[in-house]
């Protein structure tokens, strides 16, 4: 599209096309056009973290005395990299940045350089009207919905173990029909803190899975270049069960911890 833009214009030297990758290996190769790196990349089993387009020529703009050179620069970035890696612990903070912050991930950057504002305008425009074009990372509304009120989610789950106790507690008193003593309740609050402690375990460990499967649901960006990327986003979207089955899954959890502190109030209050 850049090129064909060109022909509005007096080319007097170019273009010449730059082709800059990055990978997740922190490896950066350039080629010299576009068609060599598909000749030389497509068979690479790396996984390609940033790809930048580099367009270089001289026109003459009507009304000017001298040609102007210009730079065009389009930074794609990829979010692949930093999921793919299956040994990466969900303690470290990366899928609580995707799953709040993906709609504000920049996924491109054009410059123009060494022109004319207007002419860049009109460059730029070209590069957003490609953009736009792209398919998008397929991402369901549910997952965007539910991302960003995970963390509202995982603060009612933490909450359910202290509601749990309570409800142990009076479960105890309920089914006791009052006749307890200060030992039992002593002795019911020591079993009910220590199911409290029991279901927090589970709640946390549902909360890290539910936060790792948005953070992989709302994906903000790829690139899929090489079959390196092929491979690794395919791994991807087979590791990511979905943003429904995360809530589906906290919401269980939650339940889970109720009912059985009403079951274990009610065994006790039969026992004593």
């Amino acid at each position: 599209m850049l090129i064909q833009r060109l022909e509005h214009y007096t080319v007097v030297a170019g273009p010449t096309v730059t082709v800059v990758t990055k990978t997740s290996e922190d490896q950066k190769l350039t080629y010299s056009s576009w068609e060599r790196f598909r000749a030389i990349q497509i068979n690479s089993v790396d996984v390609t973290s940033e790809l930048i387009l580099r367009l270089e020529f001289v026109i003459q703009i009507p009304h000017t005395i001298a040609p102007q050179r210009c730079i065009i620069s389009i930074d794609l970035d990829s979010g692949l990299p930093m999921v793919c890696d299956t040994k990466r612990p969900v303690s470290s903070g990366l899928y609580d940045f995707l799953s709040m912050y993906a709609d504000d991930w920049q996924t491109m950057r054009v410059s123009v350089d060494f022109v004319d504002f207007l002419v860049a305008k009109t460059f730029t425009a070209t590069c957003e009207e490609w953009f736009s074009k792209l398919s998008p990372v397929p991402q369901s509304k549910f997952a965007a919905w539910f991302s960003q009120r995970l963390q509202i989610a995982r603060i009612a789950l933490s909450q359910t173990g202290r509601a749990s106790f309570a409800i142990f507690m009076a479960g105890f008193l309920f089914f006791s029909e009052g006749k307890v003593s200060a030992s039992t309740i002593l002795y019911a609050a020591c079993l009910g803190l220590l199911l409290w402690a029991v279901t927090n375990v589970l709640a946390s460990s549902a909360s890290r899975s539910a936060t790792k499967q948005v953070g992989l649901s709302v994906l903000p960006t790829v690139i899929l270049l090489t079959d390196g990327d092929t491979k690794a986003y395919k791994g991807v979207r087979e590791r990511s069960a979905g943003a429904l089955t995360a809530s589906i899954r906290l919401a269980t959890i939650g339940l889970i911890q109720i009912a059985l502190n009403i079951v274990a109030s009610y065994l006790y209050a039969a026992v004593t």
